[in-house]
């Protein structure tokens, strides 16, 4: 147990010292390192459930007076599209949130158990 201790002890210590940041070296993850990644400017309010591994994206909270919250969104809600966009999961998620701008009013459609719903939303600067 105390060398178990001793190597994430070392490991954290790497990580949090570390300066440039990590990188994917994962074979399936195509990486474009000639185009950096585009900031998102917009937000939704949502704190997403990072281990839901099915279609779309599932709610595991959001944040206090957020348009999500605004929504109605509660906590198991599944994003399934967001202005007009499908979304399949939080890479689609992310990527939709960077195309969109803040005081944008988007429709969101959800799923809460087995009914879709669609409310409209106006996003807020992130």
């Amino acid at each position: 147990m105390v060398k178990v201790t001793a190597i994430l002890k070392e490991a954290t210590e790497y990580l949090a010292n570390r300066i440039e940041p990590l990188t994917v070296t994962l074979s399936s993850a195509p990486i474009d390192s000639a185009t950096p990644k585009e900031k998102r400017k917009t937000s939704l309010g949502t704190v997403s459930d990072f281990s839901y591994q099915g279609e779309g994206v599932r709610i595991d909270n959001t944040l206090p007076g957020s348009p999500a919250q605004q929504a109605g969104l509660q906590p198991g809600d599944i994003l399934i599209q967001l202005a007009g966009q499908p979304v399949s999961d939080l890479a689609s998620y992310a990527a939709i949130l960077r195309t969109l701008r803040a005081r944008e009013k988007v429709e969101l459609q959800f799923r809460r158990d087995d009914e879709i719903k669609v409310v409209e939303v106006v996003l807020v600067e992130r």
